[in-house]
């Protein structure tokens, strides 16, 4: 009994080792995505692309940086036009949940906390911010 116990714990710190190790590879795949790309500030990123626009400048960098943490990818590396299928989509043949699926949930409270309606999840993230801070 005393060697069925110590195999079946050996095996499940096999296990969560293994999956610890998936897990930093995931990561790290995913943020050698955007490793080539410049590093842009949140305010830079408003400032190219949304200065001429009337979405509020402060909230516009508040969500930007709050979806970076979310993504777990640095919020400089990110674009307006990043896709969530495409740049942002999860790393293939990980065995659990991306980080899309947190961020569908932030957006969906973000979009019932402003009186939004969000029938369709956004296709990029510039689509994401401006439905969120855009008119109702």
């Amino acid at each position: 009994m005393i060697g069925f116990v110590f195999i079946a714990s050996l095996a499940i710190i096999w296990l969560a080792y293994a999956a610890w190790k998936i897990e930093s590879r995931r990561l790290i795949e995913k943020r050698q995505r955007f490793s080539a790309r410049d590093e842009l500030s949140p305010q830079m990123i408003f400032s190219k692309y949304y200065g001429s626009s009337n979405l509020d400048s402060v909230e516009f960098c508040c969500l930007w940086r709050e979806i970076g943490e979310i993504l777990k990818v640095d919020c400089k590396k990110l674009r307006p036009d990043d896709r969530f299928d495409l740049e942002l989509a999860p790393v293939k043949w990980s065995f659990n949940e991306d980080e899309i699926a947190d961020l569908t949930d932030w957006f969906e409270r973000q979009a019932l906390q402003r009186g939004i309606g969000c029938k369709e999840f956004p296709k990029t993230i510039g689509e994401m911010i401006c439905r969120l801070l855009g008119p109702s």
